[in-house]
């Protein structure tokens, strides 16, 4: 399904954007993806870590492909289920984006405030007062949906029980934790929910497979193992 496929290409964008640096923009599109990827990595752990920053930046581009669509449309309705071909695309992606990440990140409007200005300064006015309502619609759409799941300020330990998920130590002096364990709980773009396709995991340690899968291993990866071809 288009939706589907929109989804997951908007994550893995996102997961691309905080992997690589960001490179100079030839449009509003990519200017704000620029804006957007450097005002999420300049935030605390629990929101510029990998899994926390790619919701951020899904957030920001789903919008913005939300209002562009609705300006000049290409594909299939997201967000904006309403044409505006007389609104500037534009227009509407800076909206969308710059709405989008004032509401998200307070401390950096002001940056923000600028960054818009400026884009608006360059926009010709054909279109724009339009544009940028559609923006601001597409923005409202992608915050109402509760994609923003960072309700719990803090770490998340992992446990000290043999057979569950233990972070790697962090740097001297700092605690080996989860920066970001809101993510699990964050609403998904596309699935139904976070465990949809989740696996059965590991075998019980306490079970007749566990000990026969570990015995096997033991037994040919050994290094005077005599079980090993």
């Amino acid at each position: 399904m288009k939706v589907a496929r929109l989804g997951r290409l908007a994550v893995l964008g996102a997961a691309v954007a905080l992997a690589v640096p960001t490179v100079a923009s030839a449009n509003e599109v990519t200017k704000w993806n620029e804006i957007t990827v450097n005002t999420v990595n300049a935030q605390p752990p629990i929101t510029s870590a990998p899994p926390a920053g790619a919701v951020f930046i899904a957030m920001v581009q789903g919008a913005v492909y939300g209002a562009v669509n609705a300006a000049d449309r290409h594909g299939r309705p997201y967000l904006i289920n309403r044409s505006y071909p007389k609104a500037s695309p534009d227009a509407a992606a800076a909206t969308a984006a710059y709405r989008v990440l004032w509401e998200l990140f307070p401390a950096q409007r002001g940056t923000l405030d600028a960054e818009y200005a400026t884009s608006l300064a360059a926009i010709p006015n054909d279109g724009e007062d339009q544009g940028k309502a559609v923006g601001e619609m597409a923005a409202a759409a992608m915050l109402a949906e509760g994609h923003d799941g960072r309700t719990v300020i803090g770490c998340a330990y992992g446990s000290v029980v043999p057979g569950v998920w233990q972070p790697l130590p962090g740097p001297p002096a700092a605690p080996a934790c989860d920066p970001s364990p809101w993510v699990k709980d964050a609403k998904p773009f596309v699935v139904q929910s976070a465990s949809q396709f989740r696996t059965a995991g590991p075998y019980p340690l306490d079970s007749a497979a566990y000990a026969a899968d570990y015995n096997e291993v033991k037994e040919i990866g050994s290094l005077t193992s005599t079980a090993r071809m």
